[in-house]
């Protein structure tokens, strides 16, 4: 965990939160001289919070630069869902729940558009929801198939926003697949369920 690092340790890579930066250009940032800082990234790159690349520079030698790596950048916590949470509520306040949903709707008629707007049966489905996050798992039966999703990635959100933008993953789920025949259900513990009557292809 990033707080049982040292106050400068923390600094440090709150300063390289959003882009790599030379041990110079933290030197005069912190104001803390060259070798310490360079002492503290090797400890960093050693318990893998920081990673080093070779910029090349317009004169002389490659520029070493450090950037956070993945386990580093899980550290800080992500605020897009509040700014999501604020704007969804206030199209709702302002416009009405009629607007809401149709935005949501032109939202994922336009995601659909950028991700895959080619999929055209279920294992397609499969595999586009899962490079969008989700975990799905699906079922087959008589009748229709079953995704039931062991996750949500609008987790942060769903408390204040679930019916919204559940609403929204349906209406997403409808667009890839260009079928209106999906009904969303609930487990007894939240997860989502989407029940797609068939004709679809496997």
């Amino acid at each position: 965990m990033i707080e049982d690092l040292g106050k400068t340790k923390q600094k440090i890579l709150k300063k390289l939160l959003n882009q790599p930066k030379t041990a110079i250009q933290l030197k005069k940032e912190l104001k803390i001289n060259e070798s310490a800082i360079r002492t503290h990234l090797k400890d960093l790159e050693q318990k893998n919070y920081t990673k080093h690349n070779y910029k090349k520079a317009k004169k002389g030698r490659p520029k070493k630069t450090h950037q956070l790596t993945k386990k580093a950048k899980t550290q800080f916590p992500e605020k897009e869902h509040i700014l999501l949470r604020l704007l969804i509520q206030q199209i709702q306040k302002n416009h009405g729940q009629k607007t809401l949903k149709k935005l949501l709707k032109d939202a994922s008629k336009q995601l659909t558009q950028e991700i895959n707007p080619k999929t055209k049966n279920i294992q397609q489905l499969k595999q586009t929801l899962k490079e969008l996050g989700f975990k799905p798992r699906i079922k087959e039966n008589k009748d229709h198939f079953q995704i039931k999703y062991r996750n949500c990635i609008f987790e942060k959100s769903r408390p204040q926003l679930e019916k919204q933008l559940c609403y929204f993953h349906k209406t997403l789920t409808q667009q890839l697949l260009k079928t209106k025949k999906i009904e969303l259900k609930k487990t007894k513990t939240g997860s989502c369920i989407h029940k797609i009557k068939k004709p679809i292809k496997r």
